[in-house]
């Protein structure tokens, strides 16, 4: 028995009206029929009858009919929202994946232009530093050389080699 009571709990009817949207729901509903009756009212009262209780009782009977209409039409309303807002979340899902994809390939592209940017600036530092290192052994090996030659002993230390520069 109670395990009958938590289906039937579980249940949601098909025409039922959400929680969060009852007065709004209430509210569309009022104004469907507060205008219906405005605009029977002229109708009605536009035909002349002879008694204003013929009018009325116009009135109240086309009002009675039309509050089914104003229920489904309220329902349509509240569908309708509801669709609106599926579609809003679905715009919005699809908007932020764009952006991920826009943000990735942004992101892979400063990547590979800082490299490129880096890349070269070590090379730079590197070749600047070689020719420095080079261009020490060769002053210090000219030095020693001139020094040789004019206190006039002989001179055979080779020339310096160029350091060599692993590749990368």
């Amino acid at each position: 028995m109670a395990r009958d009571k938590d289906i039937v709990e579980k249940r949601v009817p098909v025409f039922s009206f959400r929680q969060g949207m009852f007065l709004a729901d209430l509210i569309f509903f009022l104004v469907l029929i507060a205008g219906y009756t405005h605009m029977v009212g002229r109708y009605e009262f536009a035909k002349g009858r002879e008694s204003s209780v013929e009018t009325i009782i116009a009135i109240v009977g086309h009002v009675g009919e039309f509050i089914s209409v104003a229920f489904v039409l309220t329902l349509f309303f509240e569908i309708g929202g509801s669709l609106i807002m599926i579609l809003w979340n679905l715009y919005k899902r699809e908007q932020e994946k764009r952006l991920r994809e826009v943000t990735a390939e942004v992101t892979a592209e400063v990547t590979k232009r800082v490299t490129k940017r880096v890349t070269a600036e070590v090379a730079a530092e590197v070749t600047a530093a070689v020719t420095t290192e080079r261009d020490r052994a060769w002053t210090e090996w000219n030095t020693r050389r001139m020094a040789a030659e004019a206190s006039g002993t002989p001179f055979h230390e080779p020339p310096p080699t160029s350091p060599q520069v692993a590749p990368e």
